[in-house]
């Protein structure tokens, strides 16, 4: 993976610097007219790790460590090239642009025209961060846990003024219901994030709201969930864990986010496009028997 890993890694990024925001584009007719369906991203594989999710990882069925003529089946392509880039990717995002330039520049100063082992690697990693990295290389290289981080759930309810029986000092007391507010209406709001995958990360979350203000909450990622509370005068709009893509690891993104509008039009034309192509291939069948 110190060859595969490393090129999948800079192809990618070379790739993402000559063609930015790559988009579906659909071919019909025998490919003789080309649709660009411009809202809806198409993300390269090495940018999420979506096409590896779950309990159905590529990512599990082996360590990174296990010498590669040793891999179990299917293993050697993920662990050799798409994990590496990855986790090189997470890297980069994690530790900041202007570190993993030196990072890159020291190991290469340091290790051309020789054979460096991981662990070569990995020092140089921690010697010009200046932080200890062991927690991530033993999670992603010595290890075949995954990363999942996702949103649980999210609730905004009306906050209303006390009536019944409550809790108090004195033990429970009844509360007749008082005249309605006719202030500002208060929501109160609680949102879940969750931790699927073994393997842990900080993470941030991104509350937005619907009357634009956000929140970014930082967890460190170590327990199986986390909870955050707001009372604020709007409900939540939006949640977004990880919202700058820092954990390209994660092994499914699209439980990385919830919007109380869900933007359906999306999958509607990626999903219309592919019907057409099969209505288009089903008429040329048909067409060559009549």
């Amino acid at each position: 993976w110190l060859d595969e890993g490393f090129n999948t890694y800079s192809t990618t990024r070379t790739m993402e610097k000559a063609f930015p925001n790559p988009v579906l584009v659909r071919r019909y007719l025998e490919g003789f007219i080309p649709v660009v369906y411009s809202s809806v991203p198409v993300a390269e594989r090495t940018v999420g790790a979506d096409l590896y999710d779950g309990f159905r990882s590529m990512f599990k069925l082996d360590r990174m460590s296990r010498p590669s003529w040793k891999y179990g089946p299917g293993a050697y392509r993920a662990n050799s090239y798409t994990k590496p880039a990855m986790m090189l990717r997470t890297l980069e995002n994690y530790l900041g642009w202007e570190t993993w330039q030196r990072v890159m520049s020291t190991y290469f100063d340091r290790w051309k025209f020789r054979h460096p082992m991981p662990q070569n690697f990995f020092d140089v990693v921690n010697e010009v961060s200046g932080q200890d990295m062991s927690w991530f290389f033993d999670q992603t290289y010595y290890s075949s846990n995954v990363f999942d981080y996702a949103v649980g759930s999210v609730e905004s309810r009306r906050v209303r003024p006390p009536k019944g029986y409550q809790e108090t000092e004195e033990g429970l007391k009844f509360v007749k219901p008082s005249v309605p507010d006719t202030g500002e209406v208060q929501y109160q709001s609680t949102v879940f994030v969750r931790r699927w995958g073994e393997a842990i990360f900080p993470i941030e979350v991104k509350i937005t709201f619907d009357n634009g203000d956000e929140v970014v909450e930082k967890w460190d990622g170590r327990e199986r969930w986390a909870r955050f509370d707001y009372v604020k005068p709007a409900k939540v709009a939006k949640v977004e864990v990880d919202p700058n893509n820092v954990l390209v690891l994660d092994v499914n993104h699209t439980n990385n986010s919830w919007t109380a509008k869900p933007k359906a039009h999306r999958a509607a034309i990626k999903w219309a496009s592919k019907w057409a192509i099969w209505l288009q291939n089903l008429m040329e069948f048909f067409a060559f028997f009549s």
